[in-house]
Order: C-alpha cells, then sequence, then structure tokens
C-alpha cells in the first residue's frame, strides 16, 4: 500500500506559530489549567502541559506521583518557593517573552532556573547578569557577591567589576556586606583601580568598623594589600601617629608605614616624565592603575605644568621610582620640577 508521507514546508516556523499561539492564551487566560503560587500568595494561572514540556523537572512533578500532580487533577493551586516577580518572569520566559527585573530578582530567578532543571534560562539570566555589570556594575556585582552558594564564574566576573570601580562600590551601602573572604580576593586583583591608596585604606577601615563581629586579625590580612609606599607622606605620619589605637595590629601598622616614611624623608623627590591626554592622566606603579582627572587639586612646584590646549595637569598621589606613562600627547617634565605630595 502506497504511503504519503506530509512533511512541513515550514516546521520552524510552525513551531514557533504554536509557541505564540499557546502565548496568546496564557497572556488571556484561556484554557488554563494550573495554578501557581508564589511566596506572597499572588496565584498566576498556565497550562501544565506548557510547563511539562519545559524540563524534565516540571513534567516529573506535575504529572508524576508527587503531592503536586494531585492538586493539579483537583484544582488545587501548586505552591512555587519564588517570589511574585520571579515566578512571573519564569511564566514569561516559559511562555516565550524576554522579561525584565531588578538584579535582586534576577539573582532569583537564577537560582530557579538550577532548582527546576531549567540550563538555558540559567544561561540567559547570567547572560543578563553580565551585561548589567558593564552599564551598572555598583548594585548588580555587590548584590550577586551576597550569594552564600555557587556562582562561582559569575562571581568571579563581579570581583572584577569591583575592582575596577572600587571607589564607587566602596560607598554603596552593600560593600559592607561583603564577606572578609571576598574583600581580600578583590584587594588582591592586579586590576583594582583607584585614584589614590587612600581610598583602598579608608574602604578597609569603614567595611571593618560597620560590624563589631570582625576580629582584628580580618584587619590586619587586608592591610597586607595596601600598598604603603604609594600613601602620602603626610598621610602615612599620621597613621604612624595612630597606630597605636589599632589594638594587636596597632605594631604591624606602625612596621608598614614607618619604612616608607624614611624613603621619601630620605630620597629626593623623583623626576618625572609624564604623558597626558585631553580627558587625563592613567599610568601604573606596577600594583595599581592610578587615574588623574583633570584640573585635579595638587600642587607642582615651581608651577603647574599647563598644556598647550590649556590643560592643567597634577600630580595627584605620590609616585614611586617605577612609575610608567602611557597616553598622548607626550610631554618631558623639565628636571627642576618636582612634585609635591598631595594629602
Amino acid at each position: 500500500m502506497a504511503v504519503v508521507k506530509v512533511e512541513h514546508s515550514g516546521l520552524p516556523e510552525h513551531q514557533v506559530g504554536i509557541m505564540q499561539q499557546f502565548r496568546e492564551f496564557w497572556m488571556e487566560g484561556h484554557f488554563c489549567d494550573l495554578t501557581v503560587k508564589s511566596r506572597e500568595g499572588t496565584e498566576h494561572r498556565a497550562h501544565a502541559g506548557v510547563l511539562s514540556a519545559a524540563g524534565k523537572f516540571f513534567k516529573t512533578l506535575l504529572c508524576g506521583s508527587f503531592l503536586e500532580a494531585d492538586q493539579v487533577k483537583h484544582g488545587q493551586p501548586v505552591q512555587i518557593n519564588a517570589s511574585d516577580a520571579a515566578l512571573r518572569a519564569l511564566l514569561e520566559y516559559i511562555y516565550g517573552g524576554q522579561p525584565d527585573l531588578p538584579v535582586e530578582e534576577s539573582i532569583e530567578l537564577l537560582r530557579l532556573a538550577g532548582a527546576y532543571e531549567l540550563p538555558k534560562l540559567a544561561k540567559d539570566v547570567e547572560a543578563g547578569i553580565r551585561a548589567s555589570l558593564k552599564t551598572h556594575p555598583v548594585p548588580s556585582s555587590l548584590r550577586v557577591l551576597q550569594e552564600t552558594h555557587g556562582l562561582h564564574d559569575l562571581k568571579a566576573a563581579c570581583e572584577e567589576a569591583v575592582a575596577t570601580n572600587f571607589e564607587v562600590c566602596a560607598q554603596h551601602p552593600d560593600f559592607l556586606r561583603l564577606s572578609a573572604v571576598q574583600l581580600a580576593q578583590i584587594l588582591e586583583r592586579d586590576d583594582l583601580k583607584v585614584s589614590r591608596e587612600e581610598v583602598v585604606l579608608k574602604g578597609i577601615f569603614t567595611w571593618f568598623n560597620s560590624c563589631k563581629d570582625r576580629g582584628d586579625d580580618v584587619l590586619g590580612l587586608l592591610l597586607r594589600d595596601v600598598d604603603f609606599q604609594s600613601i602620602s607622606f603626610e598621610n602615612l605620619h599620621q597613621l604612624s601617629r595612630l597606630a597605636s589605637s589599632f589594638g594587636p595590629n596597632g605594631d604591624f601598622l606602625q612596621r608598614r608605614v614607618t619604612k616608607p616614611c624614611k624613603q621619601i624623608g630620605n630620597e629626593s623627590r623623583q623626576k618625572l616624565q609624564m604623558v597626558f591626554a585631553r580627558s587625563g592622566v592613567a599610568f601604573n606603579t606596577g600594583r595599581r592603575t592610578w587615574v588623574l582627572a583633570q584640573e585635579a587639586q595638587g600642587k607642582c612646584y615651581p608651577d603647574p605644568v599647563t598644556h598647550s590646549a590649556g590643560i592643567k595637569v597634577f600630580l595627584y598621589a605620590q609616585i614611586s621610582p617605577a612609575v610608567s606613562f602611557a597616553g598622548s600627547p607626550a610631554m618631558v617634565i623639565p628636571e627642576w620640577l618636582q612634585a609635591q605630595v598631595l594629602v
């Protein structure tokens, strides 16, 4: 007997069309045979068949011998341990949508994707969070780092975002919620960027003083990541005078500030070669990447250096002998010009 096989001339379009139709049914509330309820108690209607097709976990949960399957049969709502916003975003994604949601809910959605074995959703949510690190690095990165389990690759990207935006991140309330290990890992990074080393020192003390349960041993470990040779001469002297008030860490702090103080006092000021651009000056000391903004408040002797375009360039922090400069156009500071440390 002859058999005629009917092939789809446009199978992908047909499949997309079916999904679009189910999305319309869902949005209009047609043919929904399942109710899911968020932690807040808000109920959302859906199709058991669509959720079961989204992943094996939902299929087993809703079609197997679990309590949830009986709840579906009797028209009872199925409890989902998620916020209303995260549950709504989960359904939106399953029905072919592209939800927009705050960082807090996106992290919860990422957890839901893992719990319900939806790897594609997890991948897409993580990609969205990574994209937000470029546009809004401060709240996104600090919030992700508060997660206690998993997300290792994403946390590494967030640590990089905090390091390259350390000055802004250190002023955010969530910075104080970082663990000691996380802060130490950020301070140890080679790509940590600050305008001056005092920012790092202030960030450490602000973090330490925000919680009484943080021990002196933690402070001592974090202070090891401070580049004391890049701190201004006057601030080093202040630290030296205050060292005795730091308890067990006082002796360590005293020894760390004494060496650069002597070095600055005994050595002549370094003759500098500086290269700068209209947008500012950037240079690398081998430990930190420093950035000098235009019109930064500072002092140069005997007179400020002024570029032909009228851009004043000032030294913003103490420079070690190993400084290397990059940018354009170039200008060699005369030998008679010596830098005055900015406090």
